[in-house]
Parts: structure tokens; C-alpha cells; sequence
């Protein structure tokens, strides 16, 4: 029998014991939820940019086409109301070859200036920190919003004046210098096991605001206009700029003089031999290989998708955000479910980058059999079949920065957004010529093209795959041997 005072203390106890456990499981709510928000560092900008530019995208366009149509080539205003009705396709053709080649132009000053930015970004933000080019890089799209403003509500103004923008936002070196800075600030903060989840992440996060923009951008330009779009586009970034500045903790703490000042010239040299320096186990070519493979990404993702869906679909600014807000949005959402089981299952990159290449494969395939407005059904099918296509991009570049040391990943990534920036060259000559060959008769080309293209990038990641094996397996005998 217990005695009172141990009666006393049960009862004590089981009074107590009610108040004890959930300020425990508050605490251990509380500790986990600080964990998970300490990793959050440039994720919150990211977004909101990427809303910013999708926002911008479609509207862009369209802006274009206006001032091509009315102001270029002087067609009347009912025809250019009417170009997409099936009734006027000797306006439409002329105006779409005139305004892709436009955007061709616009895409070499893109290829050319960030060139000149981005052989000396690496190297300085390797050694003064990241947050710099970020900021750099915003300024332009702020300009870049302004100077879009300023034309719409000049409606004269031909569309050469945007030009303008363009290099307003590409002499700040653009997303070539900013992905540099954002990958190359996440690989400093970052391990080599976890960061390919992380990039999947982030990734997910950032392209998210892309879909929500462009859905935005055609509620906003149908309900006030092309100035409101960019009005709001510029006010984003400049949020953008001063988040940066602000709250964002420069992940280079001590700035490491590794180039002697005064010899600017050092830094070009400095990405050759960061790139081109072996690595152990064929990590030179690798490297290189998944460098080719991550430039031939570019060449599968879409080209002039917004002129075929009007071209062939009939759409307006407002179906086609619609759609592609969509469609982005489910590939984000593929791309963070393909990747978490990735991780979970512990599949290697190259498997995750060879679905991707796959889906984005089979995404181009059913958008090519589409030939008319009755066939409209077929971009959901596209939609969700591409819905893996986000995977891509992550994988590679945690395979490419998973090879070199540590102190070389921001020249890496700068070489690599050298040769991409040269690369649009390539891309956007390719596609637009295509495009303007095929347009009376086939308009769909480009999807032929980039599905032949796909096919060849998931031969030659499935052949990474296997030479790295067997290296692995090769270090593991030699070990066992040891």
C-alpha cells in the first residue's frame, strides 16, 4: 500500500505530467520550423523576380506585335484586332516573321553583351561575394521595366526603340551573370550530398513565381493595360534589389585575393584553367561533356511557342498565359515530387536528369501532332507528360559543380554561363529561321527539331552514367584491393 505522501506525489505528478508534454512538443515544433527556416536565404527574392518576369513575358510580346503591326509595317488597326481569326493570315505571317526576327536581334545583344560581363564576374564575385552582381543584374530590370513603360505610353514609337531595353538589362550581364551568382552562393553554402535537393528546391521555389506572373501579367493587362504589367514588374524588382542589400547574408566572408589586382585580364585566364585542370576519375571530361548536354538543354525547351499558339491555336495574350502559367506551374510541382523521391530512393543525378530529358521529349512530340484549333486538348497531355522537364536543369548542375573544388565553382559557373550566353546565338538563329521557313506549312517544326535533339542528350547522359559507374566501381576494387 502506498502511503499518502507517495499518493500525494502520483497525484502531483499526473497533474503536472498534462502541462509538461506539450510545451515539449511546442518546443521540438518550434525548434524544427526555426531549422527549416534557416535555410532559407535567397528563395523569398527568387520568387518574387520570377513573378516579376513572368508577369513581364507575354505582355512583352504582345507590346511588340502592336507596335510591328500598327507602327512597321502601318497595317490598320481593325487588322491588326483581327490577324488571329483565320481570315487574316497574310497580316499575321508578316507581322509574326517581322517580330521574330526581332526577338532574334534582341537575343544576339543578349548572347554578346552579357559576354563581356560575365568573363570577369566569376572571378570577382569567387572573391568579393555573391550579393554584388545580384543587385547589379535587378538594377537592369528595373530600367529594363521602365524603359517598356515609357514606349507603351508612346503608341508611335516603332519597336525598334525597345531595343533600348534590352541592352539596358543585358549590359548588367542578365541571367547569365545573375544564375552565376544565385548557383554559386548555393553551392557555398551548401554540401555535395545535399545539394542537389537544395537546388530542387530552390528551383521550385524561384520557377513557381513564373506561372503565378504570367497568369497575373494577362489579368493585369487585360483589366489596366501594358503600363500597369510593368509598372508592377519594376516595382518587384526594385523589392528584389533591396531584399538583396538588405537581408541576404554574404555567403564569401572573407574576400580571398586570388588574382592580382591590376591585371584584369587574369580572370579570363583564371575560368580556363579552373575548367580545364584535371580532375581525378575523368572528372575533366565529364565535366565538359555535362557542360555540352546542359547547352543542348537549352535547345529542347520551347521556341517561339507564344507565335504557334496563335499562329495555330488562335489564342490571345490571355488563353496563352493562362496556359502556360499552368504549365510551368506543373512542371515545378513534377519537378519537387521527382526529385524528393530521387533523393529518398537515392537515385544518382544522371537518373534524374534522363526522366526529365524524356518527359521534355514526349512534351514536344504531342505539341507537334497539334495542326489546329480542334486540337486544343492535346496541351493538357502535353502539360502533364512534361511534367518532369523542371528536373533537368538541378541534376546537371549538381553534377557539374559536384566535380570541381570548392574555391573554382563560381569560375566554373561563370565559363558556363560564358558559353551559354554565346550559345542563345546559336539557339535563337536556329529556331527562328525555322520558324519563319515553316511558318505557312508547318509551323509545329521547332517541336520536331528539339524532340531529335532530346533523344541525343539522354544518349549521351545515359553514357555518363554508365563511364561513372564505372569509375566508382573501379576506386571500390582498388580499395577492396588496398
Amino acid at each position: 500500500m502506498p502511503s499518502d505522501k507517495q499518493e500525494e506525489l502520483i497525484e502531483q505528478e499526473n497533474e503536472q505530467s498534462p502541462v509538461v508534454e506539450p510545451e515539449c512538443s511546442f518546443q521540438k515544433a518550434l525548434r524544427q520550423f526555426k531549422t527549416a527556416m534557416s535555410h532559407v536565404t535567397l528563395e523569398p527574392m527568387l520568387f518574387v523576380k520570377m513573378i516579376a518576369e513572368g508577369n513581364t513575358i507575354v505582355i512583352g510580346d504582345t507590346l511588340e506585335i502592336d507596335r510591328v503591326c500598327r507602327v512597321n509595317l502601318n497595317f490598320s488597326q481593325e487588322d491588326c484586332m483581327a490577324m488571329d481569326d483565320g481570315n487574316h493570315s497574310d497580316v499575321q505571317e508578316a507581322v509574326q516573321i517581322y517580330q521574330n526576327t526581332f526577338n532574334y536581334y534582341q537575343g544576339l545583344m543578349a548572347s554578346i553583351l552579357p559576354v563581356l560581363v560575365i568573363l570577369f564576374a566569376g572571378s570577382i564575385s569567387d572573391q568579393y561575394g555573391r550579393k554584388l552582381p545580384m543587385t547589379v543584374v535587378l538594377g537592369g530590370f528595373v530600367l529594363y521595366s521602365i524603359i517598356y513603360i515609357i514606349t507603351a505610353l508612346n503608341p508611335s514609337w516603332p519597336v525598334e526603340v525597345l531595343f533600348a531595353a534590352t541592352i539596358a538589362v543585358n549590359a548588367t550581364g542578365s541571367w547569365v551573370v545573375f544564375n552565376m551568382a544565385v548557383y554559386s552562393y548555393l553551392a557555398d553554402i551548401t554540401s555535395a550530398e545535399t545539394r542537389t535537393k537544395r537546388m530542387g528546391w530552390m528551383d521550385a521555389v524561384w520557377y513557381m513565381g513564373g506561372p503565378i506572373g504570367t497568369v497575373m501579367g494577362g489579368w493585369l493587362y487585360k483589366s489596366y493595360g501594358t503600363v500597369a504589367v510593368f509598372a508592377v514588374a519594376g516595382t518587384l524588382w526594385f523589392f528584389c534589389i533591396i531584399y538583396v542589400v538588405v537581408v541576404v547574408k554574404e555567403s564569401v566572408v572573407q574576400p580571398v585575393e586570388t588574382t592580382p589586382k591590376g591585371k584584369p585580364y587574369r580572370y579570363v585566364l583564371d575560368l580556363g584553367r579552373a575548367v580545364f585542370k584535371a580532375y581525378p576519375h575523368r572528372g575533366r571530361v565529364h565535366l565538359l561533356l555535362l557542360m555540352a548536354v546542359k547547352l543542348g538543354v537549352f535547345l529542347v525547351q520551347g521556341h517561339q511557342v507564344y507565335l504557334w499558339a496563335r499562329r495555330v491555336l488562335g489564342w490571345d495574350a490571355t488563353q496563352y498565359s493562362i496556359w502556360s502559367g499552368t504549365d510551368e506551374a506543373i512542371h515545378q510541382v513534377g519537378m519537387v515530387i521527382w526529385v524528393g523521391l530521387a533523393s529518398f530512393y537515392f537515385l544518382s543525378d544522371h537518373t534524374v536528369a534522363t526522366f526529365g530529358l524524356v518527359s521534355i521529349a514526349l512534351w514536344n512530340i504531342v505539341l507537334a501532332c497539334i495542326t489546329g484549333p480542334s486540337m486544343w486538348w492535346l496541351v493538357i497531355i502535353a502539360t502533364l507528360i512534361g511534367a518532369l522537364e523542371g528536373s533537368i536543369e538541378p541534376a546537371l548542375r549538381a553534377l557539374i559543380t559536384s566535380i570541381p573544388d570548392k574555391r573554382d565553382i563560381g569560375k566554373i559557373l561563370s565559363f558556363l554561363g560564358l558559353l551559354e550566353s554565346m550559345w542563345l546565338i546559336v539557339d535563337k538563329t536556329l529556331y527562328t529561321f525555322l520558324y519563319n521557313a515553316f511558318i505557312e506549312y508547318f509551323p509545329q517544326i521547332n517541336f520536331v527539331v528539339e524532340t531529335f535533339i532530346a533523344v541525343i542528350l539522354i544518349i549521351v547522359v545515359t553514357l555518363l552514367k554508365r563511364d561513372w559507374l564505372k569509375q566508382r566501381n573501379l576506386d571500390m576494387n582498388k580499395i577492396s584491393t588496398d
